[in-house]
């Protein structure tokens, strides 16, 4: 992987929709399904490392999941069930304006919630199909 191919806290914090604490805590708490370029100093998260923290952000806000349970669900591979990509990497921004306007921040918040509105959707299409 390149040095473009990595997310730094900060960046991490913005897709994901978490604080720098939470952040940390969801790195400490799920270590093991890290990789270990976000385990080590200097943090850098992989696409990987954000599907992973998109997805307990969603069992935890969503779901009402404690940390066990969320635990749990990725011991049981529920990870793999779950659609969410990164967002792309926005545009170098032209003018001062839009960079200290924060428009992407909000961007990036919608495009994680529409993720996992369509995952909750998903599954609940698929709960209706198995009754």
């Amino acid at each position: 992987m390149t040095t473009e191919d990595y997310y730094l806290p900060k960046d991490a914090q913005s897709i994901i929709g978490v604080s720098a604490s939470t952040l940390r805590n969801y790195t400490k708490d799920f270590e093991r399904w890290l990789t270990t370029e976000a385990t080590t100093t200097p943090r850098r998260f992989t696409p990987d490392d954000l599907r992973l923290f998109a997805f307990i952000r969603w069992r935890t806000l969503e779901k009402l999941e404690t940390m066990d349970k969320v635990q749990a669900a990725l011991d049981a591979g529920a990870l793999d069930a779950f659609e969410w990509q990164v967002p792309q990497r926005p545009q170098p921004t032209t003018t001062a304006q839009d960079s200290e306007a924060g428009v992407l921040v909000p961007l990036e918040s919608l495009r994680l919630h529409q993720a996992l509105l369509n995952e909750s959707q998903r599954r609940e299409e698929q709960a209706s199909a198995e009754a």
